[in-house]
C-alpha cells in the first residue's frame, strides 16, 4: 500500500466493484451464505456431508447470535455450541437465523 500509486489503483477498482453491483457501503447486507461441511473419523474415512445456504454472512451471524442469547446453556463456563444448547435445539437455531439444507 505504501508504492506509489497502489492505494488509487485499490481505491479504482472497489469503487468500480460498487458500480458493478458488489455489496458496499452503499448496499449492506448484499450476498448469499455458502457453508460446506465434512467429518471424518480418526481413519480418515468420510462420515457426513453437508451444504447450507443462508442470507448474507453478517445477518446469518446476527441471527444466530440473537437466537443464542434467548436460550439457556446447559452449563456454566465456556462451551462449545453444541455443548451449550445441544444439536437439535441448535440445527432449530440455525433454521430460524435461515440456513437451509441444499440437497444434492
Amino acid at each position: 500500500m505504501k508504492a506509489p500509486g497502489v492505494r488509487s489503483a485499490f481505491k479504482a477498482v472497489g469503487d468500480r466493484f460498487i458500480e458493478l453491483g458488489g455489496a458496499g457501503p452503499q448496499q449492506p447486507g448484499g450476498g448469499v451464505s455458502w457453508i460446506a461441511g465434512e467429518a471424518y473419523d480418526g481413519a480418515g474415512a468420510k462420515l457426513a456431508e453437508v451444504r447450507l445456504t443462508g442470507p448474507e454472512p453478517y445477518g446469518l451471524t446476527a441471527g444466530i447470535i440473537a437466537w443464542a442469547a434467548q436460550q439457556e446453556p446447559s452449563g456454566p463456563g465456556a462451551l462449545g455450541p453444541v455443548q451449550a444448547f445441544g444439536l437439535d435445539a441448535l440445527e432449530e437455531g440455525c433454521r430460524q437465523a435461515g440456513l437451509t439444507r441444499v440437497a444434492d
